[in-house]
């Protein structure tokens, strides 16, 4: 789903723009964000797998960390190829297509866990949480900029 999101956004009509708008987030100002955001996220999961009831769900704090490390890194491409856009409405469409894609697929990453491993507990729900709160902050905090520049 997420590839097929994907690939209709990246069909758009495309035009790599020469300069960014100054107001644009431009590269390296997304990736200091984008990598204090992975510094907060990975102490805040260490620090909560020392709890004993986290312990045991180490694979699932890696899971949902790659997942919304991997979807911010997206939101940042796909918003930098939708302000570019001839389409003025590819911003929009982005923005409503995170939030609908990002919603099912936690809902779809929380549900397979389940069914899989079947935890004893359902602590592993604060780890997925606390990254979803984390990584969503830094999509708009780059989204609100690409806006800005539009």
């Amino acid at each position: 789903m997420l590839a097929a999101f994907y690939l209709s956004i990246s069909l758009c009509a495309y035009k790599r723009p020469q300069t960014l708008n100054p107001k644009s987030m431009s590269r390296p100002e997304f990736f200091k964000k984008y990598l204090i955001t992975i510094g907060l996220a990975l102490i805040l999961t260490a620090l909560m797998l020392m709890w004993t009831p986290l312990k045991p769900y180490m694979d699932f704090a890696v899971i949902s960390f790659i997942f919304f490390a991997f979807l911010a890194w997206g939101v940042y491409e796909l918003g930098i190829r939708s302000i570019a856009s001839s389409n003025k409405m590819y911003f929009s469409y982005l923005s409503m297509g995170v939030v609908f894609v990002k919603m099912l697929a936690a809902i779809g990453l929380i549900a397979a866990y389940q069914v899989m491993i079947q935890p004893v507990n359902k602590f592993y729900i604060l780890i997925f949480a606390v990254h979803y709160l984390i990584f969503t902050i830094l999509e708009v905090q780059v989204l609100m900029k690409l806006a800005k520049s539009k």
